[in-house]
């Protein structure tokens, strides 16, 4: 990140309390909503009883990668004074599409056919998709670039205490909804609910947030295109090696909702069943995501790297080497769930620091933009194998993606320097704009 003045520093500093506490908000209430309207695991077992192909369900779940393009429009809203306004629009309008579908599926369900919702349903999905490529990297680079360094690790195991706690309190209402239901019908209901939910929790981050880091007058200024930037970061060959490998990891982990289906197609669970994934993704949450994001404040978000490669191949090895009832199942995804918790951090803040002097929602939206085509690949072959080949298709998968988290380990342990503990493996400050003059 540029650098800020030691007037902004000490802003930054004294709002953390303020930010800290609208993000913590943000995120409780948020996961209330999760259970109600959870992408990686409603959405597949929605699609699934809706008689879709397990092929498109994976191309959905993966977040249409053909649709990051709208990254690519973050930049003019981050030099923007009013970003947080306009990110918060971003999210009301991901709200919204659920509140559309749901809406409507409640009033329209049986005078409808089929024909016409599956279609429907996808691009809502893609409506929603669009908002979430722009309004993520939006949000994560805001949020990073207005706590301080020595803190984002205590804030990131602090929110997701609280979204594991709002997570597990939604996947019990959830329930009640469900109870005594087993019909597509029932989760038009939980669309509707949830969508009402997370239209509250994003106030909080409209009243609270304090955004500091925009009164600097070089982070209104136009830097250096997406472009330059991109081919800045990736001489950089720490972040080069460390791109490589979350490209990996991140296409290993888009395999992850084809646990859902195995559970459906070999174990017979029911609609229900996306309850107790809910309730697994919570309890990792508030397990394993409000502990160990604290070692990076310690050591590093290196080790979380390491961390998050180690859980996903124990994940994907489990259905491998077990009888893959429905405990060791759960078992695998509340690993899956760490680690994609863990994921989550990785981006902009391991990332900021190997270059810190490229804005983070910058880093961010280069970092997914490059490795979503070999997602766009892997998780729709990964479908096409279940549907063709069934129980012996599934563990084709769960090899492939074990033998990607296994090569991420190696990679972040062996390959990817730690900058916080090394030294000349960053670019220096003021280089980008050495190498701008010099071009």
């Amino acid at each position: 990140m540029q650098q800020c003045s030691q007037l902004t520093e000490k802003k930054i500093e004294k709002a953390f309390l303020s930010n800290a506490s609208a993000m913590m908000l943000w995120d409780g209430l948020w996961a209330i909503g999760m259970p109600f309207c959870m992408y990686a695991t409603v959405v597949p077992v929605y699609m699934l009883h809706l008689g879709a192909s397990k092929t498109l369900t994976q191309i959905v779940v993966v977040g249409f990668s053909v649709i990051t393009f709208v990254q690519f429009l973050t930049d003019p809203l981050m030099r923007n004074r009013l970003r947080k306004i306009w990110i918060f629009l971003t999210w009301i309008l991901f709200s919204l599409c659920w509140f559309i579908y749901g809406g409507s599926a409640l009033l329209f369900w049986e005078k409808l056919p089929l024909s016409f919702w599956i279609p429907f349903f996808v691009l809502i999905c893609a409506l929603l998709c669009s908002a979430r490529h722009y309004g993520t990297p939006s949000l994560r680079g805001v949020v990073i670039e207005n706590i301080p360094l020595t803190k984002r690790g205590l804030l990131a195991s602090m929110r997701s205490f609280l979204l594991g706690l709002g997570g597990l309190l939604g996947t019990y209402l959830v329930a009640r909804v469900m109870q005594g239901q087993d019909s597509v019908v029932m989760f038009h209901k939980v669309f509707f609910i949830g969508s009402v939910i997370f239209v509250v929790a994003c106030i909080p981050f409209l009243v609270l947030f304090k955004d500091h880091a925009i009164e600097e007058p070089s982070a209104q200024k136009i830097g250096p295109s997406l472009w330059e930037s991109g081919k800045l970061v990736w001489q950089e060959p720490n972040f080069r090696h460390f791109l490589i490998l979350y490209c990996l990891l991140f296409a290993a982990q888009n395999m992850a909702p084809l646990l859902l289906s195995f559970s459906k197609d070999e174990l017979h669970l029911k609609a229900q069943m996306v309850v107790g994934f809910n309730t697994v993704y919570f309890v990792s949450a508030l397990i394993l995501g409000s502990t160990i994001p604290n070692l990076a404040d310690r050591f590093g978000f290196k080790i979380l790297a390491i961390i998050s490669a180690l859980m996903l191949l124990t994940s994907f090895a489990i259905p491998l080497f077990t009888h893959a009832g429905m405990y060791w199942l759960f078992f695998s995804y509340f690993l899956y769930s760490g680690s994609f918790q863990l994921t989550q951090l990785l981006l902009g803040n391991f990332g900021t620091e190997l270059v810190p002097d490229v804005k983070p929602t910058t880093i961010i939206v280069i970092g997914s933009t490059l490795v979503m085509p070999l997602s766009l690949i892997v998780a729709p072959l990964g479908g096409s194998l279940a549907d063709h080949f069934g129980r012996i298709g599934y563990y084709y998968v769960f090899v492939f993606a074990s033998l990607l988290s296994l090569v991420s380990v190696l990679g972040f342990i062996f390959w990817v320097k730690e900058p916080r503990h090394q030294k000349g493996i960053s670019i220096a400050p003021n280089l980008v704009e050495e190498k701008l003059k010099e071009s």
